[in-house]
């Protein structure tokens, strides 16, 4: 896994390499033939490289990036997703997880602390959504939510524990769908040049690169200034 920036690097220095042994080459033959009798009237063959372009499979390993999220503490629609989640887990597991109710949340100030807590970290760059809802984890979760809700009558213990522990992961991800991207940065992209090999277990995006390099003509001038300092001027044609 290489940056995508040292991997373009790379390939640049490999052409230029390639164009300067090219030159070199042609400088040792145009030596032999102002030497030759004959060959000294001829022009003197050499290979160029004026443009260069690349079509490059790669696979995209990993983003680097900072995104900021804002949470939406809207109770009606974060309650209206929540209890349709409920809803769906109580008839496909047979369970009987109690509905939120508004009113019941906005009298609670350990709940609402949960709302401001994410509130708070709006705008903040993070990595990623996880890294936005870690200033409330799991076990916040359980311990303001799940103690303020009844839940099924059943008195088993894997029953209640089943139903506390789909409560929690209904929440987390309600909580999570409330955040919306503002705005995302990429610092670096990582890939893997080699897309031969396949990667059972993580799905990368393949993309295809196509890279043109020109071959410009560049010099570098010394002249003195008025005040007689030398100064180096690089010049495109």
């Amino acid at each position: 896994m290489v940056k995508l920036s040292d991997y373009l690097n790379y390939l640049n220095n490999e052409v230029i390499q390639a164009r300067k042994k090219a030159d070199e080459q042609a400088i040792e033959i145009a030596k032999e033939y102002a030497k030759h009798e004959y060959l000294k009237y001829f022009k003197v063959p050499r290979f160029s490289m004026p443009v260069i372009k690349m079509n490059i499979p790669i696979k995209i390993n990993q983003l680097d990036t900072e995104t900021k999220y804002d949470f939406d503490r809207d109770y009606d629609l974060f309650i209206a997703e929540a209890n349709e989640k409920i809803t769906k887990v109580n008839q496909e597991k047979q369970l009987n997880i109690k509905l939120l109710v508004k009113e019941e949340l906005l009298e609670n100030k350990e709940l609402i602390s949960v709302f401001d807590k994410l509130e708070l970290e709006d705008r903040k760059p993070v990595k990623n959504i996880s890294e936005s809802l870690s200033t409330i984890n799991k076990d916040d979760i359980s311990k303001t939510f799940v103690k303020n809700t009844f839940f099924s009558t059943a008195t088993d213990a894997s029953t209640q524990s089943t139903e506390e522990q789909e409560y929690t992961k209904i929440l987390l991800e309600t909580f999570e769908s409330r955040h919306k991207i503002v705005e995302t940065n990429i610092n670096d992209i990582f890939i893997e040049p080699d897309t031969s090999s396949t990667d059972t277990e993580n799905e990368k995006l393949f993309l295809h690169l196509e890279v043109e390099m020109q071959e410009e003509n560049l010099q570098i001038r010394s002249v003195t200034d008025k005040d007689g300092n030398k100064v180096e001027q690089i010049i495109f044609d």
